[in-house]
Formats: structure tokens, C-alpha cells, sequence
């Protein structure tokens, strides 16, 4: 069994972690460095255990068969390898696997983990920017966009326009 990934699938680097779009179900996907390593030697060619000599290789610490399989369960778990598992899945507990790791050479490598995230739609990134209150006025907006006495934009914060930043809540403030 040689998992491969989806070919339609968009990937981005956010710090130590990937983000993977999928187009078809207009979902996002965050994997962690982990999960994102194993995802990358989803090329079709390799077999996990021959992932699990890689990743030790390329991680500079023995990474366990397990691993492999629970960062396999996850990608599967999203729709993220092609064809998926179905019956050729082996599901690995993570407990099992901290249990496992703790008695022999430590937690060297982290465990894998993918869990979904919202996705803005189309129609909500063309929508158009949030109006700043009036001048340092938090009032009704406790938690919104507020325009600062020398015209920057803040965050309502406790009452108070706090903050300079151009953008409110990931939109822009006019």
C-alpha cells in the first residue's frame, strides 16, 4: 500500500504549519509539522514504513511505523489522499502511541494532528469593508472596529478604541 494526495488540492506554509484547500468541498484543512511531513511523502512511491525511515532520516529521530499510520488516519479522515484508505487503514490510538513513545526513547516527535478550519467564502471576501464607529467610540461595539481620535484604525477593547492597525477584524476600515 503506497498512499498518495489528492492532485486538486492547494497548499500553503503558515509558520510551522500547513494549510491544504480543497476545492471540490470548498474546505480547509491545517496540518500540523507532523502531519504535513507525512503528507508530503504521499507521492504514490512509498510504502509507511518506508515513510517512517524517511521522516527519521529527515527529522534527525526515529519516527515509529505508528506515527506514520495516525498521520495516515487523519489525512484520510479529511478526503486528503487519493483513493482513500477504505479497508487498508490500520487505526492507531494516539494514547497507545504516547504510551508507547513515553516508555521507550521519550516524546522526540510530535504526534501528527489535521483538523479542519473556516474557510472564508467567495462572496465574503468581495464583500464590502466594515464602517469604524465615530471617533473613539466603543459604544454598542464592544468588540468591534473603532477609529482612533488621530483618524487610525483600533479594536474596541473594555470600552476603549485600542490598537492601530489598518484593518478591522480582517477588513479593511474606512
Amino acid at each position: 500500500m503506497k498512499p498518495r494526495a489528492r492532485t486538486d488540492l492547494a497548499m500553503c506554509n503558515v509558520r510551522d504549519e500547513v494549510v491544504v484547500y480543497d476545492f471540490q468541498s470548498h474546505q480547509a484543512r491545517c496540518l500540523n509539522t507532523m502531519a504535513a511531513a507525512v503528507f508530503r511523502l504521499c507521492d504514490g512511491t512509498r510504502t509507511p514504513p518506508q515513510m517512517a525511515a524517511a521522516l527519521s532520516t529527515q527529522l534527525g529521530s526515529t519516527v515509529d511505523e505508528e506515527v506514520v499510520w495516525l498521520a495516515l488516519g487523519q489525512l484520510d479522515d479529511g478526503a486528503l489522499l487519493h483513493p482513500p484508505l477504505g479497508d487498508k487503514r490500520t487505526d492507531i490510538g494516539r494514547r497507545r502511541i504516547l504510551k508507547k513513545m513515553a516508555l521507550t526513547a521519550g516524546l522526540s516527535v510530535a504526534l501528527p494532528a489535521v483538523w479542519s478550519i473556516v474557510a472564508p467564502t467567495p462572496a465574503y471576501a468581495a464583500s464590502a469593508p466594515i464602517m469604524c464607529n465615530p471617533p473613539q467610540s466603543c459604544m454598542g461595539n464592544p468588540s468591534g472596529c473603532c477609529q482612533r481620535a488621530d483618524g487610525t484604525a483600533g479594536v474596541c477593547s473594555g470600552g476603549t478604541c485600542t490598537g492601530t492597525s489598518s484593518t478591522c477584524h480582517g477588513q479593511p476600515c474606512r
